[in-house]
């Protein structure tokens, strides 16, 4: 007699009754049953290790009926219905969807403008204020001012020192909570250099040089994204590792606000908002109505 494969996944199924010769066979893959299925269960009979026999019965009403229901309801909750892919949006689509994160909505992106900054509203309320969060706030806006001098753009002083402003008037406890003053400083001066592409390899100073020029005591990422959220505020929440950014746009920090933002950088988004609308107009023309 000969001897037949008995791998589980391909199970000897004997097209004929035996004959003195013994059966013919091929080989089948493991089939998918679906739920209450006729003839799942399949008998296999060996002698001495040696294949004899196979039948094959339904498995409803026998003791192998609880597999069955455990392997359907297996399969029932690895089974997820594939979501039908959306088409990729054209670079112009990309580029306007990521200016609507960036800057805080459409109306922002119509919105823009380029003209220089005026350093106006930014007096802080020391007046009203106890000696603890004066003196936190004056030493803060110090350090800011220094920080400012140290950048090509003189605008980063008064978007640095905006931020200030609007982090005490959104979220005074970030301030007070604050280990120092050179801590709310750093943070402000990572989220604000950030937003505005102020750093390398965009800009010409590094973190670390601005950080060992004001002799801060952290690195400005460590308190960084605690000024951000509260800079950001209730928005939407912030991007991973900037997968919404087209590629040829500049890594800048969404903080979904435009008043923290120098000129030049306003003006560049102007650039790329006018662009890819032009684009997004010439292929995507509007119907001509009768």
């Amino acid at each position: 007699m000969r001897d037949f494969p008995t791998h589980p996944t391909c199970a000897p199924v004997p097209l004929e009754p035996f004959g003195d010769d013994g059966p013919d066979w091929y080989d089948v893959a493991e089939p998918a049953y679906p739920s209450g299925g006729l003839d799942r269960l399949t008998h296999l009979v060996l002698v001495d290790g040696r294949l004899v026999d196979v039948w094959t019965e339904p498995v409803q009403d026998t003791r192998w009926m609880r597999f069955a229901e455990r392997f359907d309801r297996e399969r029932s909750l690895a089974f997820v219905e594939p979501r039908p892919l959306e088409p990729p949006k054209a670079p112009y689509d990309q580029i306007l969807d990521w200016l609507d994160m960036l800057v805080g909505g459409l109306a922002a992106v119509d919105g823009l403008d380029g003209e220089p900054l005026a350093a106006e509203g930014l007096a802080l309320p020391l007046d009203s204020l106890d000696i603890r969060a004066r003196h936190r706030l004056e030493s803060a806006a110090g350090i800011l001012e220094r920080a400012g001098e140290q950048f090509p753009d003189v605008e980063m002083g008064i978007v640095l020192r905006r931020a200030l402003c609007t982090v005490w008037d959104t979220e005074p406890e970030v301030v007070l909570r604050a280990a120092s003053s050179a801590h709310v400083a750093a943070g402000i001066c990572w989220a604000v250099g950030k937003a505005n592409g102020a750093f390398a390899p965009h800009g010409h100073l590094t973190q670390s040089g601005l950080g060992e020029a004001l002799g801060l005591p952290c690195r400005l990422s460590t308190p960084g994204p605690t000024m951000r959220r509260a800079l950001r505020g209730m928005l939407s929440a912030f991007p991973t590792s900037q997968a919404g950014r087209p590629e040829d746009c500049p890594d800048l920090l969404p903080l979904g606000r435009t008043d923290l933002l120098t000129s030049s950088t306003l003006r560049l988004l102007i650039r790329l908002r006018d662009r890819a609308r032009a684009a997004k107009a010439s292929h995507d023309p509007q119907p001509v109505l009768p």
